[in-house]
């Protein structure tokens, strides 16, 4: 078996292809960080096998800097210059976020992330005060 080769079988495939189109049921091989094929059934392959069943096999974005846990303050500082950004934000409204608000920042930050097809979020952080909630 090839170790740099994996095999997702079974999974539900979106492919974003229209000539494959997106498969209820599908295969998907990779090998290293290359997509070989897809299809309904790879069949017999020389690969490590990952059974994909029940899950979403989707492609998706790599975002390198993206604060979560600020999703619920989106918007607000639409028009402010950095200044008032570092001041307003990371200065005063930070303070006042709990580790609850923190973690339920986060959890809608990632689905805003997957909202936009990200689907490998860094998640940049500036609450320090309460690391249990990241």
């Amino acid at each position: 078996m090839d170790a740099q080769r994996v095999l997702f079988r079974h999974g539900t495939v979106v492919t974003m292809d229209p000539a494959i189109g997106d498969l209820p049921v599908g295969d998907v091989l990779v090998y290293g960080d290359i997509i070989e094929a897809v299809d309904s059934n790879l069949g017999e392959v020389d690969a490590e096998v990952v059974d994909a069943t029940g899950k979403i096999l989707i492609p998706g974005f790599v975002d390198t800097h993206r604060h979560t846990w600020q999703a619920p303050l989106r918007g607000i500082a639409a028009d402010w210059t950095l200044g008032q950004y570092m001041t307003g934000l990371h200065l005063g409204l930070s303070g006042l976020f709990r580790p609850e608000d923190t973690s339920a920042g986060n959890l809608l930050g990632a689905v805003e992330a997957l909202e936009s097809g990200i689907t490998t979020p860094a998640r940049l952080v500036a609450q320090r005060e309460h690391p249990r909630a990241l």
